[in-house]
């Protein structure tokens, strides 16, 4: 049976980012070639929640979904444009003259697509990663040339699709090479011959155009780059931006466990797209903390750091101890995006690890934060990349960089009572010092100036709106100041 999410003007949680549909149908309506639209979100299959943007032309054909994806992502975040477009002839209304949402027609797969025709599979690849797409996406058909974002695809479903795909294929898919053609048929086409890059690998076109120099961003210790989605969305179209993600592990869940070796491989991944500098880099959390080492190697090999911009980063102090169990949980939980209460029950004392990381996954799915079908096991593989990430932070021990950097901290303190804090735990203690720091520990180990710029939110909340349209406006001044 089909569920609608509340009324039209109510809060609904998509994706883990809560959105107003009345508020996205208000901006959708100002297309000159609409004469009425309407946004609901809709769950037709349990826990699949997606927006649904019903629109009436005012010309004969009207506009199509391409154009009208690409008018609301000039004016919204991502998150906020609807995956699904259905043209009316007229917005169904009651007697009394209101939108009849009982009245609004289920949207048809075909409509998903972009204006693109249903291509089948043409192979038993092909037809394989076509039940891995429609398992995930519980919809039927999908077509090879259909769009994994159009589908309503974001960041941890394109994890559980690499893990589904390497888990019963044997094959390992960049991540990068999804956002340069988000296609089955692309897919099969790199498994099947085999074609991969370093550069294919480790670098993710977030934002490819644009007037001003190439922003490179390296991840922070959940392993991915979807960290940035929303500032790069808030820069604008003149800001390029590319994301640097791990190489594929042989074995494990890392390639490298040490700081120096991660920078490596980033340093000549973006030299293989961009051989000389001046180079600009930015990155936020652990993200901040490889940038810095970049910056330093790069200068190294005689290659000029235009900019070095650190977001709520803070300079490691090469601790010979681990975080425990409940500072990880907690920080995971946080970075997910889950709040205080939904973390209490899984860091109960009282439970093993285990059962602390199943009541985790079980708050997360219930609250939209993770696709509803991750298995446990794809979301404790999760939990490991983050916690190795976060320990080989925690050891690394800094040299000296020649230059100055802008530190954008976060303008409201973490609560230590919700992560787990133990004041005899020293790696901890030794964090929380440096987070009370304004400068972080970085004026200890640059030989220039540490610009600190205030931004509003946590640490975790100062990358997600609204906060991030603040980062992103102080971020562009420095972009223009160091080109001057």
């Amino acid at each position: 049976m089909i569920q609608f999410l509340g009324r039209i003007d109510d809060q609904v949680k998509i994706s883990g980012f809560r959105v107003e549909p009345r508020e996205i149908g208000a901006v959708l309506s100002t297309h000159p070639s609409l004469s009425a639209a309407v946004v609901v979100a809709r769950e037709d299959n349990p826990g699949e929640k997606f927006l649904v943007a019903y629109v009436v032309g005012n010309t004969e054909t009207g506009p199509n979904t391409d154009e009208l994806r690409g008018y609301l992502k000039e004016r919204l975040p991502e998150y906020m444009v609807p995956s699904v477009y259905v043209p009316l002839e007229a917005l169904p209304l009651t007697p009394h003259g209101k939108l009849d949402r009982n009245a609004l027609p289920a949207p048809q797969v075909s409509l998903t697509r972009g204006g693109r025709e249903y291509v089948a599979p043409r192979n038993d690849l092909q037809r394989q990663l076509v039940d891995i797409w429609e398992e995930l996406f519980k919809i039927h058909p999908i077509g090879i040339i259909d769009d994994f974002f159009e589908l309503g695809g974001h960041s941890l479903q394109m994890i559980m699709l690499v893990a589904r795909i390497e888990e019963r294929l044997g094959k390992r898919v960049p991540m990068a090479a999804l956002f340069e053609d988000p296609t089955i048929e692309n897919v099969a086409d790199l498994i099947g011959h085999g074609k991969e890059s370093l550069s294919q690998s480790l670098l993710v076109p977030l934002q490819t155009e644009g007037t001003n120099p190439t922003l490179f961003g390296p991840h922070a210790s959940g392993g991915t780059v979807w960290c940035y989605k929303e500032l790069v969305q808030s820069l604008g179209s003149d800001q390029p931006f590319y994301g640097v993600q791990p190489r594929a592990p042989e074995n494990g869940f890392t390639s490298h466990n040490e700081i120096e070796a991660m920078a490596s491989d980033y340093v000549q991944a973006i030299r293989g797209y961009q051989p000389n500098g001046p180079y600009w880099l930015t990155g936020w959390s652990m993200g901040g903390v490889i940038a810095y080492e970049m910056a330093r190697q790069l200068q190294q090999q005689g290659q000029q750091i235009a900019m070095l911009a650190l977001i709520d980063a803070v300079a490691p102090a090469g601790e010979e101890t681990e975080y425990n169990w409940g500072i990880l949980l907690s920080l995971f939980a946080f970075d997910l995006g889950l709040n205080r209460e939904s973390v209490k029950k899984p860091l109960e004392v009282s439970l093993s690890q285990m059962a602390n990381l199943r009541q985790l996954w079980a708050e997360a799915r219930r609250a939209g934060v993770v696709p509803a079908a991750i298995t446990l096991v794809e979301f404790r593989q999760l939990f490991d990349t983050f916690k190795i990430h976060a320990n080989t932070m925690l050891r690394y021990r800094p040299g000296t960089f020649d230059g100055s950097v802008t530190l954008f901290n976060a303008a409201e303190e973490v609560d230590e009572l919700q992560f787990g804090y133990d004041p005899r735990d020293p790696a901890w203690v030794s964090e929380s010092k440096k987070r009370k720091d304004q400068l972080k520990g970085w004026d200890k180990i640059v030989t220039g100036d540490v610009e600190v710029r205030l931004v509003p939110g946590n640490h975790f909340s100062i990358l997600r709106d609204p906060n991030v349209q603040v980062l992103a406006e102080q971020l562009r001044d420095c972009v223009a100041r160091a080109k001057s």
